[in-house]
């Protein structure tokens, strides 16, 4: 996120008046955060508060405010696997999917929807961490990280999938769960191994999405060299993987991997 503009400021400081009540001391009321659902709402501090009124309604509603400290299922991570890797070159942490061998219609068919939203809710709150980790030891003037680079790696993706109209809907709910909670969070995405019917299902996954986070997606197909030079322009090779081309050894995929877990999973799906 660039540096705002003295017209933000200005913006900030109403918007900050506006929903000062909501605000935790700390992150939430620094001025990167709130700028975050200023630019997301381009400018309108309206439409900006009502935005962010909602996201903590939601939070407070499904438990997420201390969502890091919840164990996860293990097979979650097995049916829906992620990686956090290194740090980009301008600093953003940068996450991994391996989302082409995401089993949603297993965590359909078992009745898994808020589990498996608690379990990524928890991955996007562990990118915030390692955002505000990335700040420690700047000084309040200087630039403030309050973005992460993301690579889905869409190999595996298949027919089946795409015809699994509940699979594909809960697909669509997280793209915009995390538009609606999680706005302007999104440095660049790098969609690789993006089979040949995937424009049908990234044709459905656009209007669930702002026009601003769907700019920053860029898709690759099944050609490695297409988008490996792509990758590594923006992350060096000892921040990434063998698979994606990288130097760096192989990464924990959760924290919370290998604990059991004692959620309760009841209610509706998490808007």
């Amino acid at each position: 996120m660039s540096f705002h503009s003295d017209q933000e400021k200005q913006l900030i400081t109403k918007f900050r008046s506006r929903v000062f009540d909501i605000l935790k001391p700390g992150e939430d009321r620094s001025d990167q955060f709130l700028l975050r659902w200023i630019r997301a709402q381009d400018g309108n501090i309206e439409k900006a508060e009502l935005m962010i009124r909602k996201s903590f309604d939601w939070r407070r509603e499904y438990g997420f405010d201390d969502i890091l400290y919840q164990a996860i299922d293990p097979v979650l991570m097995h049916l829906c696997p992620y990686s956090m890797l290194g740090l980009d070159t301008l600093g953003h942490p940068v996450v991994s999917f391996s989302i082409g061998r995401w089993d949603l219609a297993r965590i359909v068919n078992e009745g898994r929807e808020v589990e498996f939203v608690t379990h990524y809710t928890q991955l996007f709150e562990k990118a915030m961490e390692r955002i505000r980790d990335s700040n420690k030891g700047r000084k309040p003037w200087e630039f403030q990280n309050t973005q992460f680079t993301a690579i889905a790696d869409w190999a595996g993706y298949s027919y089946q999938q795409l015809v699994n109209f509940k699979a594909v809907q809960l697909m669509l709910k997280l793209a915009s769960s995390f538009d609606s909670h999680y706005p302007e969070t999104l440095y660049k995405a790098f969609y690789i191994n993006c089979p040949a019917i995937f424009p049908r299902l990234f044709a459905m996954l656009k209007p669930v999405m702002r026009d601003k986070t769907v700019a920053r997606i860029k898709v690759y197909g099944t050609n490695r060299q297409e988008w490996e030079g792509k990758i590594k322009r923006l992350v060096h090779s000892n921040q990434l993987p063998p698979e994606y081309g990288g130097t760096a050894g192989p990464v924990s995929l959760s924290a919370a991997q290998g604990q059991t877990t004692t959620l309760t999973t009841t209610g509706a799906y998490p808007q």
